[in-house]
């Protein structure tokens, strides 16, 4: 036939005496722009394929992929992917297999969030709580005794086990940590994905797959109730037809002959939310819809669902450092003057290119030469002296305890280990997430150190929320300029730079000021006067929770480098499946260091009585035993009592298990050591 095939003679073979095959359909259309036919041999509708060989991946407003969605709309069909013909439609009838769990089919609403003190943000409503736990449960009823299979009597248990662990993740993440509407409505919708994914697959190992391998069945009956594919071939649409899912035969004009179709139709426009989101979401694949790409690309989103911009992958790595100043032609340039390359921040950060500028006073006069001037204490914070493989201070009273078992170990470090990956002069200036807690020991200044932890404590809230978005770590003098503001005054915007102690100057105060008016408007960057000094237990309580931000921030950069347990490329894996693959594991570990500090949610969210600084033993070895999972596949040679973390009596052993994790703390300086050149923070309790 020529490109002239019409709807009226894709009826001319019509005969309803005649069974249909898969070839024929019980409706038959034709796509307006490439001229295709499309069948359905037990369907009388027949929705539009998604094609196009260039089609850009990406969430729209409500969260989903609109037509390329496998959720929200037929696919092409993937053998990879058998599973997802099988996902189920959104029950219409009460008496539908799924109509208790409806809920897995609806979109959450702003309305659906419970209110906290951030009126931005909120966690997921009672109601809507307990309707996805409810599906959660019925999920998990079914997939258990698939799960608890060896993996040699069941080769989907990966895929079970990925689903399972996003929906732990996100209903937790849902119930308990105060988020976004945006980020509630992406937990609701991959939480909703792993419990039909799972439902598909439960579906397609017990029901479908056995109907597509039976040598010979009866013909199928209407297929109604799941989601159904595309497909181009005789073999896939024999098997979906075999089976009795939807099954969309889409064949070129030319192959249009003696097919049996009973009816014609238009095709289907997707009903479906399309629009964009604001902020708009990242494209996260290019290419065709039945692509192993595009469904691996959606299941690595999935498992990274609540990741944020990595902050670990420039914290003062040899051979990858950026320092927060950029050598120019005789002059040393800060970011602020730098073009827009040269910030990597994150996009939802303060673009620093871009900050206002200051308007307050400034301790520099600019009608008197200062280019010979002697620096004074006052203008110049004094550098840090005390030993750096030291603990905090034991006498000083503003100063945490440090955790029996990790006391002094930074003494321990060998600096000239035969295993160092870094040289003494290939190690980099430390940078900091959050302020290193010895800044506030580097001096005896009484005075000076409350006016620290005054000034921290004031833009402390800001500041960790611009965290949780992606900030990078700054460099310590930056830090030492930003905590002293409220000591030598903001930078005035006229003022001279001369000096690396002015552009710090200048730098730590735009910083500050482009921070407090996108997350704090209205507020200065420095206390107003009289501000409330911090009692003895409230810097305690500041500097412990300083210790376990920087522990954190550390070890989770650390096991980027160390860990040898990541998926690696091999002639036995597509690079579809490594993408997963690697998400997955990323995700496995990020799990492990939360267990480390209690489950906090996120990053910058700790409890300073939980997890590896809870009070009891008992309480703290589950903590102990992920810190001691998390490190099994990093290099060097493990102490002698590394397996003792497998003996299921260590709860009642105090003594065995504090010298068990004394070998845990020393390797881990030890390993931190050998990678950046510096001993690391060290967790410290109240």
């Amino acid at each position: 036939m020529d490109s002239s095939l019409t709807l009226q003679e894709l009826t001319r073979n019509r005969d309803e005496k005649k069974p249909i095959t898969f070839k024929d359909g019980l409706a038959g259309g034709i796509h307006e722009r490439t001229r295709e036919f499309i069948t359905c041999p037990n369907r009388n509708v027949i929705p539009r394929p998604p094609f196009g060989s260039t089609r850009d991946l990406y969430r729209r407003l409500d969260a989903r992929y609109g037509e390329d969605d496998p959720l929200q709309w037929p696919q092409p069909y993937n053998r990879n992917h058998a599973y997802l013909p099988c996902i189920p439609c959104p029950p219409q009838s009460p008496d539908d297999q799924y109509y208790h769990i409806q809920c897995l089919w609806r979109s959450v609403a702003e309305s659906d969030m419970d209110g906290t003190s951030d009126p931005k943000k909120g966690t997921l409503g009672n109601l809507s709580r307990q309707e996805l736990s409810s599906a959660v449960e019925y999920v998990r009823g079914r997939s258990g005794p698939v799960r608890s299979q060896p993996k040699s009597e069941n080769p989907d248990l990966e895929l079970f086990s990925e689903f399972d662990t996003t929906m732990t993740v996100c209903l937790d993440r849902l119930s308990s940590v105060p988020s976004s509407f945006r980020d509630l409505q992406r937990g609701v919708v991959e939480l909703q994905c792993a419990c039909l994914y799972t439902i598909a697959l439960l579906d397609y190992t017990d029901l479908y797959k056995p109907r597509m391998l039976a040598d010979k069945s009866d013909t199928p009956a209407l297929a109604d109730g799941r989601m159904g594919a595309f497909v181009w071939n005789d073999k896939d649409a024999l098997l979906l037809f075999k089976a009795g899912l939807p099954t969309y035969y889409v064949r070129h004009f030319s192959d249009f002959n003696s097919q049996n179709i009973l009816v014609t139709c238009p095709l289907l426009a997707p009903a479906l939310c399309m629009s964009v989101a604001s902020p708009p979401y990242s494209i996260i694949f290019v290419g065709q819809a039945g692509a192993d790409d595009k469904f691996a690309s959606i299941r690595a989103a999935s498992a990274g669902c609540f990741d944020v911009e990595s902050p670990f992958q420039n914290m003062h790595l040899p051979g990858a450092y950026s320092s927060s100043y950029t050598i120019g032609s005789c002059r040393i340039t800060s970011y602020a003057d730098s073009p827009a390359s040269a910030s990597t921040s994150s996009a939802l950060g303060p673009v620093r290119n871009t900050l206002s500028h200051a308007t307050s006073s400034s301790p520099y006069h600019k009608d008197k030469p200062r280019r010979h001037k002697p620096k004074t204490k006052a203008h110049n914070p004094p550098k840090v002296q005390r030993d750096k493989f030291s603990d905090l201070p034991a006498n000083n009273e503003l100063a945490p305890s440090a955790i029996p078992a990790w006391k002094n170990v930074n003494k321990t470090i060998m600096t000239e280990h035969p295993e160092k990956r870094v040289s003494s002069g290939q190690a980099k200036q430390t940078l900091a997430i959050v302020p290193d807690p010895g800044m506030f020991f580097g001096t005896e200044d009484r005075t000076r150190q409350l006016s620290y932890l005054t000034q921290w404590k004031h833009i402390r809230e800001v500041w960790l929320q611009l965290c949780r978005n992606g900030q990078e770590p700054l460099k310590i003098s930056i830090w030492r300029k930003m905590l002293s503001l409220n000591l030598i005054g903001v930078w005035k915007s006229d003022g001279r730079l001369e000096t690396v102690q002015h552009h710090e100057h200048k730098f730590a105060t735009e910083l500050l000021q482009s921070l407090f008016q996108k997350y704090s408007s209205g507020r200065s960057i420095i206390p107003t006067s009289s501000p409330h000094v911090p009692t003895s237990q409230e810097a305690k309580s500041l500097i412990s929770e300083l210790c376990l931000l920087s522990f954190r921030y550390q070890l989770a950069s650390l096991d980027i480098l160390a860990d040898s347990s990541a998926p690696k490329p091999s002639p036995d894996i597509t690079q579809a499946d490594l993408r997963v693959a690697l998400a997955n594991h990323r995700r496995r570990r990020s799990l492990l260091i939360e267990t480390v500090f209690g489950g906090a949610g996120d990053s910058f969210t700790l409890h300073l009585s939980t997890g590896l600084i809870a009070a009891r033993w008992v309480d703290r070895l589950t903590s102990l035993r992920a810190f001691w999972q998390l490190m099994d596949s990093w290099p060097g040679s493990k102490p002698d009592t590394w397996v003792r973390g497998e003996d299921e009596n260590l709860s009642q052993m105090l003594g065995p298990g504090e010298e068990w994790e004394n070998g845990l703390a020393r390797y881990y300086v030890q390993n931190y050591f050998n990678f950046y050149g510096h001993p690391p923070t060290l967790p410290c309790k109240m």
